[in-house]
């Protein structure tokens, strides 16, 4: 009898265990503009509950800041024909499923989040302009994360942990401003800086952020300079 129990015990924590995964905008606090300027605030306790809202098929902006939003899944944004801007910083996201983003959207704030990865498909092939995803704890972009986006004009990357850029992301983008600062970049693609001209590649960056890095890279030379010159000097010979 204590077998089947403890059996039973386990079983219901697996499944309340699984359907936790799935369950986000845990009772956050919703900002959202209609076509008419209309302003309103709710409260959501799932992505059904935002999905019914009464004036759905109006909302051109939606925002939500300082909840519970650790995941989005293909669909969440759902029956939001008219939606083109969504605005989600600070909210504990971690997770984003391939497909998420399918409205016809112009920007996203995914800033101030716990997002570590982007992977293939959650931004490729659509209409975003705008990308902002800084302040985050991302190392990991795959090389095709922003494949056939070819109306971005500005991807805000900035206080994440990426270590590698790949030559893939600017890949058929004219006109992108690229803000990479304060990240821990160790590798550039070949040539990186040569595709800011139109006549080595369809892709034109008109603005690329590294001051940041650049400066660090100044300081630590400047170190290693002084370093030898004190061995040098230590050692009893002149440093003109």
């Amino acid at each position: 009898m204590c077998a089947r129990s403890s059996t039973f015990i386990l079983l219901v924590t697996f499944v309340l265990s699984a359907l936790a995964e799935k369950i986000t905008f845990k009772n956050v606090k919703i900002w959202y503009n209609t076509e008419d300027q209309q302003y309103v605030t709710g409260k959501i306790n799932s992505a059904y509950q935002l999905k019914t809202q009464s004036n759905a098929s109006r909302i051109v902006r939606i925002e939500i800041f300082g909840g519970s939003v650790p995941v989005i899944h293909p669909g969440d944004f759902k029956g939001f024909p008219a939606l083109t801007d969504l605005w989600l910083s600070g909210n504990e996201l971690k997770e984003i499923h391939p497909g998420a983003f399918s409205n016809a959207l112009d920007g996203i704030r995914l800033s101030r989040n716990k997002i570590t990865t982007i992977q293939d498909g959650v931004f490729s092939n659509s209409t975003i302009r705008f990308l902002d995803l800084d302040h985050n704890l991302i190392d990991s972009i795959s090389p095709h994360a922003f494949d056939n986006m070819t109306d971005l004009r500005n991807l805000n990357l900035n206080h994440n942990k990426i270590k590698i850029v790949y030559r893939e992301w600017l890949q058929d983008k004219s006109k992108l401003q690229m803000d990479l600062g304060y990240n821990q970049i160790e590798h550039l693609p070949s040539g990186f800086f040569s595709l800011t001209t139109t006549t080595t590649s369809s892709s034109t960056i008109t603005k690329l952020r590294l001051w940041h890095e650049i400066f660090l890279a100044l300081m630590i030379w400047i170190s290693r300079v002084c370093s030898w010159a004190v061995t040098k000097s230590k050692n009893g010979r002149t440093i003109l």
